[in-house]
């Protein structure tokens, strides 16, 4: 670990990232079941979260964290993209698979899922790997300089250039 000057513990958000990958990495792999899309007149789809079983997943997404989309069973060169919410990662799931259906509205957007679209990505083979915030480990700094509030809003940045995820946006190098 690093220490800054004044010799305190220091863990970049880089290395916190890291440490989030393993433990991300140590959950298990979900997939992304696609029931029904509708295209007119009421555009949406219809979505399941389940294991690699078939076995829905009982406690939702209702929850913020990371969570990242892979097409096929996750490896070093298939993630797609890396995304959070602050409160819910099931909206963000649901908008990104209703993109790359092509069944948003027009005041939807969500520009890595239109990516993974046009690039001719499989709907029917994503999958996911989920970290809830609540599963975050501790920041190992012997002071505070990183809050909760930067990482929601920013690790995915951090994270997605680790998993070589192919279409973020924003990425910290």
């Amino acid at each position: 670990m690093a220490k800054n000057l004044f010799g305190e513990n220091f863990e970049s958000l880089d290395e916190y990232a890291k440490r989030l990958i393993k433990v991300g990495f140590s959950k298990p792999t979900y997939k992304i079941r696609i029931n029904s899309i509708n295209y007119y007149p009421n555009r949406g789809i219809d979505i399941s979260i389940t294991d690699l079983n078939n076995n829905i997943l009982k406690s939702g997404t209702n929850f913020a964290g990371i969570y990242s989309v892979w097409e096929g069973i996750p490896n070093r060169t298939n993630c797609l993209y890396v995304g959070g919410s602050a409160v819910r990662i099931n909206d963000r799931i649901y908008r990104f698979m209703k993109e790359l259906c092509n069944v948003s509205r027009d005041d939807e957007d969500h520009p890595a899922a239109k990516k993974c679209r046009l690039f001719g990505h499989n709907p029917h083979d994503m999958y996911l790997k989920i970290l809830p915030k609540s599963e975050f480990p501790e920041i190992r700094n012997d002071f505070v300089d990183i809050n909760d509030d930067e990482i929601e809003l920013f690790i995915d940045e951090y994270i997605a250039p680790l998993l070589s995820a192919k279409y973020n946006k924003k990425v910290k190098k």
